[in-house]
């Protein structure tokens, strides 16, 4: 568990199936978009498979859809990436 430096709330960071690392909140809310495997790796569930998941399906937000400051956030990880 980690605190998010810029609102302070709980947070899990995981690392997705494409090898970034995401910080979600962490209380599984069932209109989340993230999913955990029992590996750890999560994934963004496509728009099109939500509706299929059965409710008892345990889901996350992301804490970028939550964070007040989560665009100040964005723009850092952005220029991180244009230097490599």
């Amino acid at each position: 568990m980690s605190t998010c430096k810029s609102c302070g709330a709980e947070i899990r960071f995981v690392k997705t199936i494409t090898g970034n690392t995401m910080p979600i909140d962490l209380t599984p809310t069932p209109d989340g978009i993230v999913q955990i495997f029992a590996n750890g790796i999560a994934r963004v569930i496509p728009t099109d498979e939500r509706a299929a998941l059965p409710a008892t399906a345990v889901r996350y937000t992301s804490h970028f859809a939550t964070c007040p400051t989560a665009a100040e956030h964005r723009q850092a990880l952005t220029k991180g990436r244009s230097k490599k």
